[in-house]
């Protein structure tokens, strides 16, 4: 009681204001680390509806900020309301975290309807404790482990070489035929097959949170143009099954030197029980154009996406931390 007591004197919560712009990117820093997402996880600032929902508030000891918590909407899972509290490690256990998601409850209007969705390192003892308090539960992993090709794969490449050899002899005596992007003669309609494949993939992988319907169009520029994650043509595989697309495997530049980014994979309904032959074939290729570019590789592995976690079982990846994510019921 004595502890409950001297927050209600000294401590408040509040709005966002931007001049915690500074206190706020400290607590960022200090919960979640500034390489976790490019600095960009969790959003935070003045309140906004579009075009996305985002509110922000933050807990307030003696005038000084010690916490925060943001709850906001991302247009591309639209089915869920995400949320992060985080409190300065000395404040943990003086009733900010506790007032702070009370808050945030209590600012979800009618998005009250949507499953809430909060990360934390699984390392994190303290904050699976209060999730599980808030009626929270764990729901997927995910690794971000790094493959290293340069130092302990280059020296078993011919091993490799003759183990892909009859992988992929036996994915074509099935009828799929495996190929770089950047070899294949191409035309608007094979793209938005590619596209719609890998929209596909993406909702069989995303149960827990489906996407958003989009246009055929918009999966066009989030695979082929986005800018920000472009496609490397030369390491992304597809198999062939006559003139359509039905696996791929798809691969990234990454901005750290000597490291390429293995992206999204998988196989189309009608051929899963192919799966395993055609995810491992595809990877193994990108392995190989890894070695000849002198690079390693780096995995973003869901639990949830069963064609990435062949592949993460199937190769000597480093051991890597895992990143939680929980979800709470709607209208709770």
């Amino acid at each position: 009681m004595g502890v409950e007591r001297n927050w209600r004197e000294s401590g408040m919560i509040r709005p966002y204001d931007p001049n915690d712009e500074e206190a706020v990117a400290g607590l960022v820093s200090q919960s979640w680390g500034l390489d976790w997402q490019g600095g960009s996880y969790p959003p935070y600032g003045p309140a906004t509806d579009e075009p996305a929902f985002l509110r922000t508030v933050v807990a307030e000891s003696e005038r000084r900020v010690v916490g925060f918590g943001s709850i906001w909407t991302a247009p591309m899972h639209p089915h869920a309301l995400y949320s992060a509290v985080g409190v300065e490690p000395a404040q943990q256990g003086c009733c900010f975290g506790r007032q702070l998601m009370e808050r945030l409850l209590a600012l979800r209007g009618p998005r009250a309807s949507l499953r809430m969705q909060t990360g934390i390192w699984e390392t994190n003892e303290r904050g699976a404790r209060f999730l599980r308090h808030h009626g929270f539960a764990p729901v997927r992993k995910t690794w971000e482990p790094i493959l290293p090709v340069t130092s302990e794969l280059l020296g078993a490449a011919p091993k490799l070489q003759r183990a892909q050899a009859v992988r992929v002899a036996r994915c074509k005596r099935a009828g799929y035929v495996i190929s770089a992007l950047s070899e294949l003669a191409r035309d608007r309609a094979w793209t938005v097959k590619v596209a719609a494949l890998c929209a596909e993939v993406y909702a069989a992988t995303h149960l827990i949170n489906p996407p958003a319907m989009v246009s055929r169009s918009t999966w066009e520029e989030i695979v082929f143009g986005d800018p920000e994650d472009p496609l490397l043509e030369r390491g992304s595989f597809v198999a062939m099954s006559g003139d359509d697309p039905v696996a791929f495997a798809l691969l990234h530049p990454s901005p750290e030197p000597g490291i390429l980014e293995l992206g999204w994979r998988g196989v189309a309904e009608g051929h899963r029980s192919w799966s395993r032959s055609l995810v491992l074939a595809l990877t193994f290729e990108q392995v190989f154009y890894a070695m000849r570019e002198g690079s390693d590789l780096r995995a973003e592995v869901d639990s949830t996406d069963p064609w990435a976690m062949m592949m993460y079982q199937a190769l000597p990846f480093r051991p890597a931390a895992a990143w939680v994510t929980w979800q709470r019921p709607p209208g709770e």
